[in-house]
């Protein structure tokens, strides 16, 4: 199962305000702002050196709970249902399933210490 990080996924109640501090202060470049009207906000992401940052509000449809900041760190996968049977097996307990505005199939899952992480289907 071959692993890649998608995103450090930030919650904002400014996401464009919050992804324009890192390109003014830190040298992140934009990589694309997008509407998603079917979750209820917009999408920024930006590159920090290699790492790709994502800024959002809050989602609707989003059952877990949201909070401002870093919220979630976000990681393709290339089989959704073994890495979340792998992560019940181990302690780790998934939070929520969902289909994202792409249509990628995931899942949010709590790891140690509380950590979330968005783990999602990426088809080759």
């Amino acid at each position: 199962m071959p692993f890649s990080v998608n995103n450090f996924h930030f919650k904002s109640p400014d996401p464009r305000r919050s992804a324009q501090w890192y390109i003014d202060n830190l040298g992140a470049e934009l990589s694309y702002e997008r509407e998603l009207s079917s979750i209820g906000t917009i999408a920024v992401r930006v590159e920090l050196g290699g790492v790709p940052l994502m800024f959002t509000g809050f989602t609707t449809g989003q059952t877990s709970n949201q909070w401002y900041g870093l919220e979630h760190v976000g990681i393709y996968t290339s089989d959704l249902t073994a890495t979340l049977a792998s992560v019940e097996a181990s302690g780790g307990r998934v939070l929520e399933h969902f289909v994202n505005p792409y249509g990628q199939k995931g899942a949010f899952v709590e790891g140690p210490e509380g950590v979330r992480l968005e783990i999602t289907q990426k088809d080759e």
